[in-house]
């Protein structure tokens, strides 16, 4: 190989219909991959579901389809997902649990060749259009999720939350805000995580010029490290609208920088 990429073979689910909104999420982990349809309509409309692949003798395939376990209309299941080794993290926005659009989240976990409903996450203090579950990361330990909508700073200042793994289930560990916290600031709108660091998108951040946040692990607790900004940045730039990190990458998405004309878009890296 010459180090270029090649597409292997394009996915369309025999399963989706009209406003399915399929591929709206994907994510990808060793040899499966999950493809979110948050409109899907089985269990209501704009219920959701996950199509899951499963590669086999270097093809992939088709898996099975996961519903969430209390769907019901409107629920966005699969607006994000994120696969680490056995178990998936699937966001539910619209989940009304915890008030209209309070938002969940849900985890499933792989037993021999089946993916099995382990656990629902909800924000501890969740109220209306908080929008917990509309992004979401998984480590081996820890759930990451966004909520935007959180509004204890402002309206839609946002927070993330921390869930981590123990013999008894998922249990909240922290609650993740901005240094800087003001309205419409949109902290959460899009999370990932590694071990041991989280990088936390707020594309509302000065006008919309957008920033990203960076916490680390220090035991049991999380620590804000530094807020991420771009020096050419402009108001409309949505930087962190779209997150990544490794353990020794960033990358931050900003569709709306102009650079190379309008709405171009950008992508910024660092350490």
């Amino acid at each position: 190989m010459d180090g270029s990429w090649t597409q292997t073979r394009w996915y369309r689910s025999s399963q989706s219909n009209t406003d399915d909104a399929y591929a709206r999420s994907v994510d990808v982990e060793g040899d499966w991959a999950a493809v979110g349809a948050h409109g899907d309509s089985e269990k209501g409309r704009d219920a959701g579901a996950v199509y899951v692949y499963e590669l086999r003798n270097e093809t992939w395939g088709f898996h099975s389809r996961l519903l969430p376990p209390e769907g019901k209309a409107a629920d966005y299941f699969g607006f994000d997902v994120s696969l680490f080794r056995d178990r998936l993290l699937v966001g539910a926005f619209g989940d009304d649990q915890n008030e209209i659009r309070g938002g969940a989240a849900y985890v499933f976990r792989r037993s021999g060749d089946e993916w099995k409903f382990e656990q629902k996450l909800l924000a501890p203090d969740g109220g209306r259009h908080q929008l917990f579950g509309h992004s979401v990361a998984l480590t081996e330990t820890h759930a990451v999720i966004g909520s935007h909508g959180y509004p204890s700073l402002g309206r839609f200042s946002g927070a993330v939350f921390v869930f981590r793994r123990t013999s008894k289930g998922w249990r909240h560990q922290a609650t993740l805000e901005a240094g800087d916290p003001r309205a419409n600031k949109y902290f959460g709108f899009d999370v990932d995580a590694s071990a041991g660091r989280i990088l936390v998108g707020a594309r509302g951040d000065a006008r919309q010029t957008g920033a990203a946040y960076v916490f680390r692990r220090a035991g049991s607790s999380w620590t804000s490290r530094s807020k991420l900004i771009s020096a050419e940045g402009r108001e409309l730039d949505f930087l962190g609208r779209a997150v990544a990190v490794t353990e020794d990458l960033v990358l931050i998405g900003a569709h709306g920088d102009d650079t190379n004309g309008s709405m171009a878009g950008a992508v910024f890296t660092t350490p």
